[in-house]
């Protein structure tokens, strides 16, 4: 009989009771990912913080600059619509907390970069073209050259 009235019963967990102010507070205090572990322990299991990996990433997005934190390989929108002005102080701000920050090549400036490559080519060899001489070739060559058609 006991098994069946605790059939759907499940233990509480840490958070449960919390309102949501706290769980925000927690949220910033223990990261993203330790809140959700917490929040699917039992208060009876035992819990061990991980400490989180943080990266961040900033890429152009389509109104603006965007920055994304990456906590262990979760992505989560930090800032976006920044200026170029912007980025700079919030990329500053972060690099003097020690996070690692890389930027994220889009398909557009792929594109960009690309064509930009193609330009600066084409411009260095209008100013300065470079002609090549036929490379030098050996007597053996040219007699095997003359004698390739001949049937016997």
């Amino acid at each position: 009989m006991a098994e069946k009235l605790l059939a759907g019963y499940q233990p509480a967990s840490a958070l449960s009771g919390l309102d949501p102010a706290e769980i925000r507070m927690a949220r910033r205090l223990l990261g993203r990912s330790n809140t959700e572990r917490l929040s699917i322990t039992g208060r009876d299991e035992r819990f061990k913080y991980r400490r989180p990996v943080h990266q961040i990433e900033y890429y152009r997005g389509g109104r603006g600059w965007a920055v994304d934190l990456l906590e262990n390989g979760k992505r989560q929108t930090f800032k976006a619509r920044l200026s170029d002005n912007q980025l700079r102080i919030v990329l500053d701000e972060i690099r003097k907390k020690g996070v690692p920050i890389r930027h994220f090549e889009t398909e557009a400036e792929k594109q960009d970069r690309l064509e930009l490559r193609l330009e600066e080519r084409a411009r260095r060899l209008e100013t300065n073209p470079t002609e090549k001489d036929p490379p030098v070739r050996s007597a053996r060559f040219d007699i095997l050259n003359n004698l390739k058609d001949f049937r016997p």
